[in-house]
């Protein structure tokens, strides 16, 4: 269902996984997550980015934290807000487990944010 051309088949795979994926799913499935985080279309990556929220969560040894950083600091400036509060989330996740890759995407992030308000 991931590799469906009909979004809205993704994005129910994405939310299935998202809520009742294992440690074994996880694992078969994060390579084609990591691929949706990056799909044209807004709910796809939305959804993308909050179930690699839970692979973090349920299998943290196959999220690199470090190869996150640079194209997570670009999905935060998409033009859809639900695209950018999912990615914030993301982020909060990998920086719980490593800091430092985003240390120098601080100012960036903080401008970010202060025009979310």
């Amino acid at each position: 269902d991931l590799h469906s051309p009909r979004d809205a088949v993704q994005c129910m795979a994405l939310s299935a996984m998202a809520n009742i994926g294992g440690p074994e799913l996880c694992t078969a499935l994060v390579d084609d997550v990591k691929q949706l985080v990056m799909s044209r279309e807004p709910m796809v990556r939305k959804k993308a980015a909050l179930c690699m929220l839970r692979i973090l969560r349920v299998k943290p040894s196959l999220v690199n934290v470090s190869e996150w950083a640079s194209p997570l600091l670009t999905l935060l400036d998409d033009k859809h807000g639900i695209v950018s509060l999912a990615v914030v989330s993301f982020m909060q996740g990998l920086v719980d487990i490593d800091p430092k890759p985003f240390e120098y995407a601080v100012p960036h992030l903080i401008l970010h944010l202060t025009r979310l308000s």
